[in-house]
């Protein structure tokens, strides 16, 4: 038994530095009971780049050699990614895909995002939430609960609700480098001029505008703006729809009730007015949406045909004709 446990291992150690040495470091070679019960060979690894160690079944090796960790990091938020990559710079000794002794509802070992040890005076759990969170609130309840009997602390962080930017720069100090952003996503460094897109923030125009104006992609502004690379500019919000101040009219043309803008209306009344307000429709539930400014120097039009709304509701299709 010993001389075929030797002859694995010297074949693993020889594969790993012949075929993989610039990518791996072979670590060991060991039998240990994988998922489907049985005792199977695996290889421990330590991949070069992100420094990890990980082991994978020896017979799996050929079909895929990437590295465990930074295949996780690719599936992950950007939040998540980015934080972790931070934190290990800054904390060598963190430990990603934690395991803390929690189990989830199947009775597995469900692990944490990321420990820090000695994070403000304790060892500390994080863990990386988004909308794929929603409906598993109890579990997430119970995972911090157990954190804390642990005597762990714990912190959550949703990328709905704090940037990458902010959260590196208010949990571990520093600012998120360049190198990461472009090593991140590289397919968006090409041709993106970041001064020309800073400076077009920083004269308040629209992300729209500035990416008509240099001929570029809105969506790879927004995605800066959202790392961190550019910093907004706040008075750019005020000429924003989302922000500016609009009025409700009946059909006829009448004051309902003014709003601080798109989202107020859609906090009260659960309705989405933007197509009103950009041309793309006339009227929407019902009424006319107009900006304040426009409202103001009359700079809207009342609609020659309207449905009856009253009788659609009652199931009556009737259709007014009104005269300007």
């Amino acid at each position: 038994m010993a001389e075929l446990f030797q002859m694995s291992y010297d074949k693993y150690k020889t594969l790993i530095e012949t075929e993989f040495s610039d990518t791996y470091e072979f670590i060991d070679f060991l039998y240990k009971k994988a998922k489907n019960g049985r005792n199977e060979g695996f290889i421990r690894v330590r991949h070069k780049e992100c420094g990890e160690i990980f082991d994978r079944k020896a017979v799996a090796w050929k079909i895929t050699s990437n590295c465990y960790h930074c295949s996780i990091r690719r599936q992950v938020s950007y939040l998540h990614a980015v934080f972790v990559t931070t934190a290990r710079e800054i904390y060598p000794d963190s430990k990603a895909e934690y395991d803390a002794g929690f189990k989830g509802p199947k009775g597995r070992p469900s692990k944490y995002d990321l420990m820090i040890p000695n994070f403000q005076g304790k060892d500390t759990l994080f863990e990386f939430q988004s909308r794929l969170h929603d409906g598993k609130e109890l579990h997430d309840r119970r995972k911090k609960q157990h954190a804390l009997e642990k005597g762990y602390g714990f912190i959550a962080l949703d990328s709905r609700d704090i940037t990458p930017r902010q959260a590196v720069k208010k949990y571990l100090g520093v600012s998120i480098k360049t190198e990461i952003v472009q090593k991140r996503m590289p397919e968006f460094e090409a041709s993106f001029d970041i001064d020309a897109v800073q400076k077009g923030l920083d004269e308040g125009k629209s992300c729209a505008q500035i990416g008509r104006d240099l001929g570029m992609p809105v969506h790879k502004i927004y995605r800066r703006l959202y790392d961190g690379t550019l910093i907004d500019n706040p008075k750019r919000f005020e000429s924003a729809y989302g922000k500016r101040a609009i009025v409700q009219l009946t059909l006829d043309g009448r004051f309902v009730k003014q709003y601080d803008g798109q989202h107020a209306v859609y906090k009260e009344k659960g309705w989405k007015v933007d197509g009103c307000l950009s041309g793309r429709c006339k009227h929407s539930h019902g009424f006319l949406f107009v900006s304040l400014e426009n409202y103001k120097s009359g700079n809207y039009t009342i609609p020659d045909k309207i449905r009856d709304y009253e009788n659609v509701r009652k199931g009556i299709s009737k259709t007014l004709q009104r005269t300007a």
